[in-house]
């Protein structure tokens, strides 16, 4: 069993890491709840799609995209059912949840997307034993959003196209973002400036995501448009570079800043939106510069703990038995 879970938290850790981490942002009693509500709801969906395995692939990334349709009022708010491990009445009420299926639906698109780019350019291994657990879920995904999986893939190749020839990390922003958004135009229907948010958002997850992976990039040898000639650490591009990063990394800032106010209603969905999107602005930069990890995922770092748990008991109790240990010796 132990082995069964850590297999999947290897293979989840390489592809459905987020930057958002709602859980270090000071949200409210009321505003917590609004936010458990979307994510929770995503996590049974995707139980409902793939049994237990697949609520490894629940994010807080995706949550955050649901929240923009939310205020653009395309959404109403789930019922917070308290986590259910094992039960399925909570889970059942999601069956006919068309919008948090659809939502449900993008992430396992997204995530079949990154293995097959993982496959081709970066880890074979993990690529191979995620399409292992989650090739069953993946093949029934795409075979119910053929068009939206194809037209998506062919987003993503262009945008590996245009870095691996080099292009400014610009136009690299730009194609991943058009990817992004084109995925929501086909399912949505909503004013422009509720796209251009879900643009800047996924801008910023990108940009962080080539931080995030910079001394392995160079390393392996993988494309990242922030990569110069005679930097192989993070921290020596920053030494050299400093001058450029940084107004790159503002100009992002400020056009995410834009996007939120455009789209402002007040509501608690939109606060909370704020809030997590300004925590992960004022926040990564320096973490990542200091070399912090900035990835995130719900159950990785909650069910690691419950194994650690479970190993320091183990080891304390053989300790226990042990005479020698208990005189100190």
């Amino acid at each position: 069993m132990l082995f069964t879970v850590r297999l999947i938290l290897t293979v989840v850790a390489d592809f459905m890491y987020g930057y958002f981490d709602p859980d270090k942002v000071f949200l409210k009693n009321n505003e917590r709840n609004v936010f458990n509500a979307y994510y929770c709801r995503l996590c049974y969906c995707l139980w409902n799609k793939g049994g237990q395995p697949a609520r490894y692939l629940t994010t807080y990334d995706a949550a955050v995209y649901n929240l923009v349709v939310a205020v653009a009022g395309s959404d109403q708010r789930p019922p917070l059912f308290a986590c259910e491990r094992i039960k399925t009445k909570n889970k059942n009420y999601y069956k006919e949840d068309k919008l948090g299926n659809l939502i449900a639906e993008l992430s396992l698109i997204g995530f079949y997307i990154k293995v097959k780019d993982n496959e081709t350019d970066g880890d074979k291994a993990k690529a191979f034993w995620a399409k292992l657990l989650f090739g069953r879920l993946m093949k029934k995904t795409v075979e119910n959003n053929k068009e939206v999986y194809a037209k998506s893939d062919a987003d993503i190749v262009k945008m590996d196209t245009i870095q691996q020839a080099g292009a400014p990390i610009e136009e690299v922003l730009s194609a991943y973002a058009d990817a992004v958004v084109n995925g929501f135009r086909r399912y949505f229907d909503f004013d422009e400036k509720y796209f251009d948010c879900i643009r800047r958002i996924s801008r910023w997850v990108l940009l962080i995501d080539m931080f995030d992976d910079y001394n392995e990039d160079v390393k392996r040898n993988l494309p990242n448009s922030l990569k110069r000639e005679g930097c192989n650490t993070l921290s020596e591009l920053f030494d050299k570079y400093y001058w450029e990063l940084i107004p790159l990394v503002r100009k992002e800032i400020e056009g995410m800043k834009e996007a939120l106010y455009n789209i402002c209603d007040g509501s608690t969905e939109w606060i909370v939106l704020n809030k997590i999107l300004r925590h992960s602005m004022a926040t990564l930069i320096p973490d990542i510069i200091n070399g912090k990890d900035i990835s995130y995922h719900y159950f990785r770092h909650t069910c690691i703990k419950n194994l650690r748990s479970i190993e320091y008991k183990r080891i304390r109790e053989k300790n226990e038995k042990n005479s020698a240990y208990n005189k100190g010796n």
